[in-house]
């Protein structure tokens, strides 16, 4: 006898079909959630990678560095081991601590500081500002600048720059209380006398997106006001920092004013504040502490606490689970 087989009818095949896509549909939010879980805890060790950095150069300079120079072309005004940087930010003195001391040596050499110091205006890079430092990169950056280590944004020219996905607390950086806002940007903080409230108890440094605005316009117009977070630029508007409460990043006023409280995920060109700290991670803020950890707070949370949190000298109770 001959054995006869058959086919898949066509109605058989569109059920197989149908229920592959069932499937598929029902895993990809799982494989989604686990590839940005994935992200987020790199971004979490870069930022524990920050704070262990901050402990380093304090460990070896004794006073941490200001947040920013005022401007590209001039350096630290105030007196001690950081005096004489041209248009740094805390972030180029961190960069012998996450690894990176031979940027820090190239940035010496071809320009972050007077003597040698060239500039070259047609391409917009001087010394080592055009280079992007992976642990000051998020993989879970809204604007796509982790990819490529520029900034997306056109605005100023910041594109042929190099972007940091985090932003330094001025409270902590800078000098609320000095008399112009140049010399505000530049603090002298100490970990054994300039955190009454508490190290465990002070956020450093929190997320940013690496470009941001709220124009509705796309960043590669070079005229829409599109900011950047550029991790070596202590030029006004793209300094990394939060806290100062201003979309030009400029500290206007004397004094420690409550910092305005983070964004969740805003859509990067219509709904970014740059005047705001600013997190990738939909429902999560990771922030570094100054104790050297680093938690995860809710966008739900008081935004009290956010603000106390970022003081290091209010005096005020953090909740027991304001962070994770």
């Amino acid at each position: 006898m001959r054995n006869k087989t058959h086919g898949f009818t066509l109605v058989e095949l569109l059920v197989v079909i149908a229920i592959i896509g069932i499937l598929i549909a029902l895993l990809l939010p799982a494989v989604q959630a686990a590839r940005e879980a994935a992200r987020r805890m790199q971004c979490s060790n870069n930022m524990k990678q920050l704070g262990l950095a901050v402990h380093g150069v304090y460990d070896a300079q004794r006073v941490l560095p200001p947040l920013a120079t005022k401007a590209t072309m001039s350096d630290a005004d105030i007196d001690g081991p950081y005096r004489g940087v041209l248009g740094a930010t805390i972030f180029y003195w961190l960069l012998p601590y996450v690894e990176q001391n031979d940027l820090y040596v190239q940035g010496k050499r071809d320009g972050m500081v007077r003597t040698g110091y060239t500039y070259t205006p047609s391409v917009q890079v001087f010394g080592i500002c055009n280079v992007g430092v992976s642990p000051y990169l998020c993989p879970s950056d809204r604007t796509g600048s982790a990819s490529t280590g520029r900034a997306a944004s056109y605005y100023g020219g910041a594109n042929a720059w190099a972007v940091g996905c985090y932003g330094a607390n001025y409270l902590v950086f800078g000098d609320p209380n000095a008399a112009t806002p140049d010399l505000r940007l530049q603090g002298k903080a100490t970990l054994d006398r300039s955190f009454p409230d508490g190290t465990s108890k002070t956020i450093l440094f929190a997320e940013r997106y690496s470009s941001c605005g709220k124009t509705g316009k796309p960043f590669t117009e070079v005229s829409a006001m599109n900011y950047s977070n550029l991790w070596t630029d202590s030029n006004q508007q793209f300094r990394p920092a939060f806290c100062i409460n201003d979309e030009w990043q400029i500290p206007r006023s004397p004094g420690y004013v409550p910092c305005l409280m983070f964004q969740d995920t805003p859509h990067p060109t219509s709904s970014c504040d740059n005047a705001r700290a600013q997190t990738p991670h939909a429902g999560v803020m990771n922030v570094t502490l100054a104790d050297g950890s680093v938690r995860g707070i809710s966008p739900a949370m008081d935004s009290l606490t956010w603000t106390y949190a970022c003081d290091p000298r209010d005096g005020q109770t953090l909740p027991a689970d304001w962070g994770q």
